[in-house]
């Protein structure tokens, strides 16, 4: 996946940091990336989705929305609403009941 190739060494940094801190995460993503580095690399729960494929990533904290488009030419924007951030996570959390681990 092109987060791990674009993030090279700070991926494993970051998925260390996260379980140092106890940092959770929860995440969708095609069932073809299930043994590849970005599962079996990060500290996190995963589940899959069939039939799915996206160049973009969608990151929710807090009241903040992240989205980042691999392309030629990432492009990254953050979104800050609490209503926005609710809207997110309750599609998601739709997503995950339907996805299989």
């Amino acid at each position: 996946m092109k987060t791990v190739d674009f993030l090279g060494a700070f991926f494993d940094y970051f998925q260390s940091e996260k379980k140092r801190r106890k940092i959770k995460s929860k995440v969708l993503m095609g069932i073809e990336y299930k043994k590849t580095k970005t599962v079996t690399g990060a500290y996190g729960e995963f589940k899959f989705l069939e039939k799915y494929t996206s160049p973009a990533l969608t990151y929710i904290y807090g009241d903040k929305i992240a989205i980042i488009i691999w392309s030629e030419e990432p492009t990254a924007f953050l979104i800050q609403s609490k209503q926005a951030a609710e809207s997110y996570t309750n599609y998601f959390n739709f997503l995950w009941k339907i996805a299989k681990k």
